[in-house]
């Protein structure tokens, strides 16, 4: 996120020139086009980056032609996003949790003014929350987990969940909890009650959890379980007594609506 931009331009950069002002790699694009005498082109199309190209010429930016201040970063699977307006640099993890620095001050950024500076904090989370909406297609973001309890997670040693961006929490229908002591490994109950929520023997395909491939085993669903950073984990019982547990994202509408088509209850309480 601090990478040095180099530029070589016989005739055109005057050598050992230099230029403090920070730009984006979405500046590239509008750059080579107006380099190209292509600029006009660039009306009609809204863009994320801004041509460099006067500064090429003003490094200083005297004529104040480059105007950007504000830059977003975010990088799916990554569970941070962040952004920089003027000298102020915030960092959103998905968890709910925020970092500020003042970047002209702290290069290193070794000073969290998050707690100190709590507006200026809530004025980037502003800004940072309408660009993921904007630029970051919905599967890549963090959704609230509809059976996720703060309470019961209340003793975990982990930071729980915080709905920072005031997401909406799907509605679920009828009753449901979780499990009171999330911060354990759930054991897979043997009793035909509630803990059992889905006939043995039915195919589960945990493709709503699963990355990437589709995958298939025959088995019961034992056991749901949120943790403290309100991810679920779907216990398994297979065929010959084995248990297994897959690692899942936030459970959404579609998921819930999957385990009910195979007969998936969830936990009453």
């Amino acid at each position: 996120m601090r990478v040095p931009f180099i530029a070589y331009w016989p005739g055109k950069i005057k050598p050992n020139t230099f230029c403090d002002l920070p730009i984006g790699i979405e500046d590239m694009f509008p750059t080579i086009m107006n380099v190209v005498g292509q600029a006009g082109d660039l009306d009609a199309m809204r863009l994320d980056g801004q041509s460099i190209f006067p500064l090429l010429e003003d490094p200083k930016n005297k004529a104040n032609q480059y105007t950007r201040d504000t830059f977003f970063w975010h990088k799916a699977g990554d569970p941070r996003s962040a952004i920089r307006k003027g000298d102020y640099k915030l960092i959103y993890d998905d968890q709910g949790y925020l970092e500020l620095y003042n970047i002209a001050q702290d290069i290193e950024e070794k000073n969290d003014l998050a707690e100190k500076m709590p507006e200026k904090a809530q004025e980037l989370v502003k800004q940072i929350d309408v660009i993921i909406d904007e630029v970051v297609p919905l599967k890549y973001q963090r959704r609230p987990n509809p059976l996720y309890d703060p309470e019961a997670n209340a003793n975990s040693k982990l930071r729980p969940y915080r709905n920072l961006r005031n997401l909406p929490v799907e509605k679920l229908t009828g009753s449901a909890a979780v499990r009171k002591n999330p911060a354990q490994k759930p054991a897979v109950s043997t009793k035909k009650s509630s803990a059992h929520l889905m006939p043995a023997g039915k195919t589960f395909e945990s493709r709503v959890w699963a990355k990437g491939k589709k995958q298939e085993m025959e088995g019961s669903l034992a056991d749901i379980f949120v943790n403290p950073k309100g991810k679920t984990i779907l216990t398994i019982k297979t065929a010959n007594g084995q248990t297994s547990m897959l690692g899942s994202k936030v459970l959404q509408a579609d998921d819930l609506k999957y385990l009910k088509s195979v007969g998936a209850k969830l936990p009453a309480k």
